[in-house]
């Protein structure tokens, strides 16, 4: 569940790229962990710096840490860390076929003037990130509850409506 987080630090636009020499991780400390133990823990490896924390998830932090060294990071956090993961780039789709997507601002958000009213770029959801990294499952069941829903509409035509009884 957790390798969601992944584009994080990227998508939130948080960091930077950085030098060719180093990496980053994404790293979600235990709960109680303070800030002091926390420092304290990376500053005994050599060239691993906390870049920045994230209140949306409690406890996530950006590391930037030497090339090839995640292995390394995740044995010296150990058991004070939920986990330790690569903060991989993620490439945007080249776009959707949807001809009425560009007048979605939270789905992809370049300032675009929608019906009189401009947006705010980079403000959305990143749709394209996310579709880049999945676009869903055949294992995914999704019910609408709507009396309002277009069963033809082309969206919707790849899948066959259930019905719950």
């Amino acid at each position: 569940m957790h390798r969601v987080l992944l584009p994080l630090a990227l998508a939130l636009g948080a960091v930077p790229p950085q030098e060719a020499a180093t990496e980053q991780a994404l790293v979600r400390w235990r709960a109680g962990t303070t800030g002091a133990e926390r420092a304290a823990a990376l500053e005994v490896m050599d060239g691993v710096e906390g870049l920045r924390s994230f209140d949306l998830v409690p406890g996530l932090q950006v590391v930037r840490h030497p090339r090839g060294g995640l292995q390394r990071l995740r044995a010296s956090l150990g058991e004070r860390a939920l986990y330790v993961e690569a903060d991989a780039p993620t490439v945007p789709a080249q776009g959707t076929s949807d001809p009425l997507f560009p007048d979605q601002h939270g789905l992809h958000n370049t300032g675009q003037v929608v019906e009189a009213v401009a947006g705010l770029p980079g403000a959305d959801l990143r749709a394209l990130e996310a579709w880049a990294r999945t676009t869903g499952s055949d294992a995914v069941t999704v019910a609408i509850v709507d009396t309002g829903i277009d069963l033809t509409h082309p969206d919707l035509a790849p899948t066959s409506p259930r019905t719950c009884g």
